[in-house]
């Protein structure tokens, strides 16, 4: 019940659909097939050419969705790739042949996903279901790789961090509820880290006392608050 009616008023406010139909290409170690992505309030369904890669997964069965492009969707799932990548999960690559990913389907997978949705393109509209936010601060920024890095600009609003660069790969929109930790050592550094991958910043302007006081009440406020619900 509570699904539906999130998927009714997500409908009623931005107009979003509660189910998407993609024609698409599932590319295989070698070779591809043909088939439709149908994604739904409960369940992602793989209709392929192929019967031996027809698949249905409930929300829950997926690891993390990773929205690389408009016309790029990863599936992590639990599956076991087998003997020939042992410890290994498999993950589902599938490529649009029409439409695109855009901010509404990212925010429909977020709702719905027990996990954070992992994605390399900055939406308009956050993925949060209260859309982007209040901007807090909007710092320019230098993202450090193993080796070099990228510039680009971090948005700092009250639900969410988003990181837009040029870089094609590094792009991200990271709700705060979802961050397992972030740190900064003086006030030109922030570390952001989730469950699958740890960002290092250089901040070109200082962050502000009030965007850090923010950030830290969203990510250990809740957890302070159960530790002393549990003493309790």
């Amino acid at each position: 019940m509570k699904t539906l009616l999130l998927s009714l008023l997500l409908t009623q406010i931005t107009g979003a659909p509660s189910e998407w139909t993609f024609n698409v290409r599932h590319d295989h170690t070698f070779g591809a097939c043909d088939g439709q992505l149908i994604v739904s309030d409960e369940s992602i369904r793989y209709e392929a050419s192929d019967p031996d890669h027809v698949r249905q997964w409930t929300y829950p069965d997926i690891q993390f969705f990773e929205i690389v492009s408009e016309q790029e969707l990863r599936i992590h799932t639990y599956e076991s790739e087998g003997v020939w990548k042992i410890w290994m999960d498999r993950d589902f690559v599938l490529q649009l042949n029409d439409g695109a990913l855009d901010g509404d389907i990212y925010t429909f997978l977020q709702a719905r996903s027990p996990r954070p949705v992992r994605t390399r393109m900055v939406f308009d509209s956050g993925g949060d279901e209260d859309g982007p936010g209040q901007l807090l601060q909007a710092i320019p920024v230098r993202h450090d790789h193993v080796l070099g890095g990228c510039e680009g600009m971090l948005q700092i609003t009250d639900n969410r961090i988003a990181y837009a660069t040029d870089n094609p790969n590094d792009s991200r929109i990271w709700l705060l509820a979802d961050l397992e930790s972030f740190a900064s050592t003086d006030r030109f550094d922030l570390r952001i880290s989730t469950r699958n991958e740890t960002f290092y910043f250089d901040l070109k302007v200082p962050l502000n006392r009030e965007t850090y006081q923010h950030i830290w009440n969203a990510v250990y406020g809740p957890r302070i608050q159960g530790d002393r619900g549990g003493v309790r």
